[in-house]
């Protein structure tokens, strides 16, 4: 059972679930706060789970997050979360976890064409233990080269720059015109092991006639390596027809053809899509 009512700038739901006779209560509010430079979002949770039972368990949630750019190229992005026995709630997502932390987003991003820098830093105390850390990664450090229609970037990263941890490596060196796209991109572990590669991958396409382009990827890891060639030829704004040969399959959790399997497959597909 769950209500909700709107008390500008917050949302309120308030809810009750009931699992093995025993009742769990719920109160959440979120919404943002305009501070003027500073509109941070903030989601409050309060509740009790098993209410009607000997021993209740209390649950809390506070969460507050926001985005502010004090000068230009620069954007802060504080995040305070703290959590409570979240994934004891017999209603709670598969996502839920229970986390306290204090970090802070850092991004940096200036021009000076034809290069971009970028560095990207994210300091957090972390609480979550009986002995708080305290992690400084660097998700970004990097230089990309754009002379049309050629682009060259190199990127190095590290998940926690006070750790004796790697710094990785990562480069890539693209071309891209109306008919004709190619990519090359490799990357390493640890930029002192440069002989030991993550992986290299070599992607292109052509537009061969304008409603037929033709695609090929190939990716070699240290212990297996894999390819495939597509096809897409739009025969009118609503009828697609693709078609796939190869190892090399598309992976949803990387955005990219990553994922290589042991045999070929093969398909062709005939589409059509609308919208009303």
């Amino acid at each position: 059972l769950l209500a909700k009512y709107t008390l500008s700038p917050f949302t309120l739901v308030g809810g009750m679930y009931v699992k093995g006779g025993f009742y769990t209560l719920g109160l959440n509010a979120n919404g943002s706060v305009n501070l003027g430079v500073f509109e941070p979002s903030i989601d409050v949770f309060a509740g009790m789970k098993d209410s009607s039972s000997a021993s209740p368990v209390t649950v809390y949630s506070v969460k507050v997050s926001g985005s502010l750019s004090p000068v230009a190229g620069l954007t802060l992005t504080p995040a305070l979360k703290y959590t409570e026995n979240l994934t004891l709630l017999p209603y709670k997502g598969d996502y839920i976890t229970d986390e306290k932390y204090v970090s802070l987003g850092v991004v940096y991003t200036t021009t000076f064409a034809p290069v971009t820098l970028t560095a990207n830093v994210a300091p957090k105390y972390d609480m979550s233990t009986a002995t708080p850390t305290f992690t400084f990664p660097l998700n970004e450090l990097s230089a990309k080269v754009a002379v049309a229609p050629v682009t060259f970037l190199v990127k190095t990263t590290n998940t926690d720059l006070l750790g004796s941890k790697p710094f990785t490596l990562y480069t890539e060196a693209a071309y891209a015109d109306s008919m004709i796209s190619a990519k090359a991109a490799a990357k390493w572990a640890d930029v002192t092991e440069i002989a030991t590669y993550t992986y290299i991958q070599l992607s292109g396409s052509v537009n061969v006639l304008p409603p037929l382009t033709v695609a090929a990827d190939y990716r070699m890891e240290p212990a297996k390596s894999g390819y495939n060639a597509r096809l897409t030829y739009v025969m009118t704004p609503e009828v697609k027809l693709t078609g796939f040969y190869g190892t090399l399959k598309y992976d949803s959790s990387t955005g990219g053809y990553t994922k290589i399997d042991t045999a070929p497959d093969w398909n062709v597909k005939l589409s059509y899509s609308a919208s009303f």
